[in-house]
């Protein structure tokens, strides 16, 4: 049994195409027919057509650009690529079914976006939504012929292919004009046309700052009594320094140790020229502990009021 291996690529081109009706108003399009399609002849370079093809810096995964006919005053506008040929290669896509990690695309189906990829992909036998239909021949006897007779050589089994891209896309693509807008019926449309811009945005969910406000209100809170206290000379710089002066673990050690030359109120400059290089050692049975117990033991035996002077006077 012969093998054959196919690639395909889809390509846009603009081709004069009549019609001849042979019938009555009442026949309806029964009594419409193709009578010829030929392909458009351009006599210079600027007589032919200009594509467009949408960049927008993303990915296909993540967006299928727009492609179609450009107007003369658009060719060199930013985030479109433009080239003027008889014809246009479309752009390429990505295959979801891939298990690659690319993730789901989305489908705008509208004239110059994704239409072609999903029946490229169906006439190389993959499902998607764009077809319903079984091109198997499993159930249709006469296709089941039909394909049988094109696959027995190889110039004619790419016309199986043709066949199938031209059924999906015949019922995917409806024209690329409005929705019966100017340039359809008349100057007015007939149809209302919503159009909505499409923004990025950051969003946030507003229970997750809970704990930011209640950290935004102590701070709040505690910043007002501080001005509250420094206006009303509740507190001041020098009450804060004594303050941290008492409750410094080297400062308590060396007044105990060192009751005649250091107190609470001696000055951070002071204080770190004279205590600062000394070492306290906390061990059991040291002579730091030793010297903090006997001074401790002193201060207590010390009467809390100095003794009162004999009275000198008249």
């Amino acid at each position: 049994m012969p093998i054959y291996t196919c690639a395909s690529t889809a390509k846009a081109t603009i081709k004069t195409v009549t019609f001849k009706i042979n019938g009555t108003e009442d026949d309806g399009l029964k009594a419409l027919s193709v009578h010829a399609i030929q392909a458009k002849h351009y006599q210079d370079e600027k007589e032919k057509p200009l594509w467009g093809v949408e960049d927008t810096g993303r990915i296909y995964r993540q967006i299928s650009p727009i492609w179609g006919l450009l107007s003369p005053e658009y060719e060199h506008s930013n985030n479109i690529s433009s080239v003027r040929k008889e014809h246009l290669y479309l752009p390429g896509g990505v295959d979801t079914s891939l298990p690659f990690g690319y993730g789901p695309v989305s489908y705008q189906n509208m004239p110059g976006t994704d239409f072609y990829r999903p029946a490229m992909f169906t006439a190389y036998g993959g499902t998607t939504q764009a077809a319903s239909a079984d091109y198997t021949g499993l159930a249709y006897m006469a296709l089941a012929a039909r394909w049988r007779n094109l696959s027995s050589s190889a110039d004619t089994v790419g016309e199986m292919l043709n066949l199938v891209f031209t059924d999906v896309v015949a019922g995917a693509v409806v024209g690329t004009k409005g929705l019966l807008g100017p340039g359809n019926t008349g100057s007015k449309n007939i149809v209302d046309i919503q159009v909505e811009p499409v923004r990025k945005r950051i969003k946030y969910h507003w229970p997750f700052a809970i704990p930011a406000f209640v950290l935004a209100i102590v701070v709040i809170l505690i910043t007002l009594a501080a001005l509250l206290s420094f206006t009303f000379r509740v507190a001041d710089v020098s009450s804060m320094k004594q303050h941290l002066y008492q409750t410094s673990a080297g400062r308590i050690y060396t007044s105990f140790m060192h009751p005649e030359y250091c107190d609470l109120k001696m000055g951070s400059l002071e204080w770190s020229q004279k205590f600062g290089k000394e070492v306290i050692d906390l061990g059991d049975n040291t002579e730091s502990v030793t010297k903090i117990t006997l001074n401790t033991e002193q201060k207590q035996d010390a009467p809390m009021f100095p003794p009162l002077l004999p009275y000198e006077g008249t």
